[in-house]
């Protein structure tokens, strides 16, 4: 009775696929022009992209964690332990941060693929947690595949 993060990925692109057919592209409307307000959306979001990519490694994911929210420039950002970190807790901060400026969307996302390839390597839960997240936002993800070694 639970997902596993392949299949919270495929249900989610498959309903934002089949909404935007039948129900129309609704973009969102834009509440936020900065990213100061969403260190919660943000730490969730960072945290969960690290501990995919490092699930049994805390110091790495750590690491992973603060390279992606270097990036940002958002203080009050933190990492949050493997057990705060859910699909049903990101898909609701994925649902507020699609609400920022396209601008700030495709920062978000640029931290969350730099918190990815912090080890230089991309592993198939990373990739598609990226694949997700962009099209959750709407952004075009950057090709990242599984076991990509990055320069």
């Amino acid at each position: 009775n639970q997902l596993d993060l392949f299949e919270w990925v495929t249900l989610k692109l498959i309903e934002k696929h089949l909404d935007e057919r039948f129900k129309g592209d609704e973009r969102p409307t834009t509440q936020y022009y900065a990213l100061a307000r969403l260190e919660a959306e943000l730490s969730l979001l960072l945290s969960t992209v690290a501990h995919a990519g490092h699930p049994d490694d805390a110091e790495a994911a750590k690491k992973a964690f603060h390279l992606g929210a270097q990036s940002l420039k958002v203080d009050g950002l933190k990492m949050l332990s493997q057990d705060e970190c859910g699909l049903v807790p990101l898909e609701n901060a994925l649902d507020t941060l699609n609400t920022v400026a396209l601008r700030l969307k495709r920062d978000v996302l640029q931290a969350a693929a730099l918190c990815a390839a912090s080890d230089r390597t991309i592993t198939a839960d990373e990739a598609e947690l990226l694949r997700a997240i962009g099209d959750m936002l709407g952004v075009p993800t950057p090709p990242l595949l599984p076991g990509q070694k990055l320069a």
